[in-house]
């Protein structure tokens, strides 16, 4: 009897020590599963620099345009670097207009002017329609006359022009492109002060961060 009673302890151990061991084992399965898929989407993300992730071709260029395909879904996984993203997206567009960091959407003014605000850097890819691009900017920021705010634009990483901002008065900056052979033209502004209206303006909630407004661009 004592040794019947031995045998059904030990069954009844062996059958508890079996439970924890696959418990274990399938507890160690999921946490190398888990680590191997970790690792592997960081090594996606570290792959293409925090950005593509699946579902898109590789990089193309077109008229000095950056861009990939997707396939029918896709997904990128951007480092978060401001409170707005900006995503532009074209399907061959004869008129496609390429912005990035023109984050804020056109305004109408009284006067019909539409534009946009830049934050301290911005660029346009534009299809070349003329020999002159002509661009209107302009400023609100307060007390510019004696804050100036100096405005840089560059054509295709190549011609670069200065600007100083003395006035909230529009002004028309005048540009020949005539020897750029290329279809399209890239406009990069940059200013040296950037300003937000809840700072400087009274009773104001506005908290963007506001460079230079560029108004609608046309040619000549």
């Amino acid at each position: 009897m004592k040794h019947t009673k031995n045998l059904k302890i030990n069954y009844k151990y062996n059958i508890l020590m079996l439970t924890i061991l696959i418990f274990l084992v399938f507890f160690l399965i999921a946490n190398i599963y888990t680590s191997i898929n970790h690792l592997t989407v960081e090594k996606e993300v570290k792959r293409f620099e925090s950005e593509n992730l699946y579902g898109f071709y590789s990089h193309e260029q077109e008229n000095a345009i950056m861009y990939n395909w997707t396939r029918n879904e896709a997904v990128k996984i951007p480092r978060k670097k401001g409170d707005v993203v900006c995503i532009t997206i074209g399907k061959n567009r004869p008129e496609f207009e390429y912005i990035y960091s023109f984050c804020y959407p056109y305004i109408k003014q009284k006067n019909r002017v539409m534009y946009n605000w830049t934050r301290n850097e911005a660029v346009k890819i534009l299809r070349k329609k003329g020999d002159v691009v002509c661009i209107p900017i302009g400023n609100n920021r307060p007390e510019i006359e004696e804050n100036n705010v100096n405005l840089k634009i560059t054509i295709n990483d190549k011609m670069k022009y200065s600007y100083t901002m003395n006035s909230n008065d529009w002004k028309l900056v005048l540009i020949n492109v005539k020897g750029i052979k290329d279809d399209y033209i890239k406009i990069k502004f940059d200013v040296d002060k950037t300003w937000r209206p809840i700072d400087l303006l009274e009773d104001s909630v506005d908290e963007r961060i506001l460079g230079v407004k560029v108004g609608e661009i046309y040619w000549e």
